[in-house]
């Protein structure tokens, strides 16, 4: 009796696990926008979902995808004619979990992601007056 039971519970164990190889189990990831991609997204917080785990590039392909997807290729464009979005992702700075991460990382389940756009701003012609003095 206790072997038909071992048995009916390995075998439950190989279902299980074909199951879970058709039908891979959602991973949910929390994104954080600053700066500029809190104007283009229209949010500073979000949750995606995800099929399977995905590595910081690839979450940031998605996120260029939905973005395209979300506005117009007019609201795109910058002063200089140059796609804002390709100046934008080529210079973004990412952080997992509060450190930042490589492109190569890979996110898990519940991983809190920060999208952090390059800070410009200041006043550079009055550093170089007094720098000058």
């Amino acid at each position: 009796m206790g072997r038909s039971r071992t048995r009916v519970s390995s075998l439950d164990c190989l279902r299980a696990n074909e199951a879970q190889a058709r039908y891979p189990e959602r991973m949910r990831v929390k994104l954080l926008y600053f700066g500029v991609l809190r104007d283009l997204f229209g949010v500073a917080v979000e949750r995606i979902e995800t099929a399977d785990t995905i590595t910081v590039r690839e979450l940031l392909v998605l996120l260029r995808e939905i973005l395209q997807q979300r506005t117009s290729k007019k609201a795109m464009i910058g002063v200089s004619g140059e796609r804002v979005d390709e100046r934008l992702w080529g210079s973004l700075a990412v952080a997992v979990n509060r450190e930042y991460s490589g492109l190569d990382a890979v996110l898990s389940d519940g991983d809190e992601v920060a999208l952090l756009p390059p800070v410009s701003g200041g006043c550079g012609q009055g550093l170089d007056r007094r720098n000058a003095d």
